[in-house]
């Protein structure tokens, strides 16, 4: 899996976590035991790159929701306007045009 695109893991245990259960040494990974890494918060300033054949424009703008890594979120910029991105990094979104 690519590392910018790779899920932290969370543990799987006896009882409820908010972080999930806890895995034990040997034990092999389920896809219940990854969760993508939450880069955005609703209301964050993010960056924002737009990029299309032969150029890129960066720009910033406030999240809508959520942004998961590598998931879509909605931003607004200063001027109203609405775009959905897609989630790269700590507080930074990607535009493909």
């Amino acid at each position: 899996m690519p590392a910018k695109l790779a899920p932290s893991i969370h543990k799987r245990k006896a009882g409820s976590s908010p972080t999930g259960p806890a895995v034990a040494a040997g034990e092999a990974l389920r896809s219940a035991d990854l969760k993508l890494r939450q880069w955005v918060q609703p209301g964050d300033r993010v960056q924002v790159m737009a990029t299309g054949n032969g150029y890129a424009v960066a720009g910033e703008g406030q999240a809508m929701g959520v942004g998961l890594e590598g998931q879509d979120v909605r931003v607004r910029f200063d001027n109203g306007r609405m775009v959905t991105a897609r989630t790269v990094g700590e507080r930074k979104v990607e535009v493909v045009l």
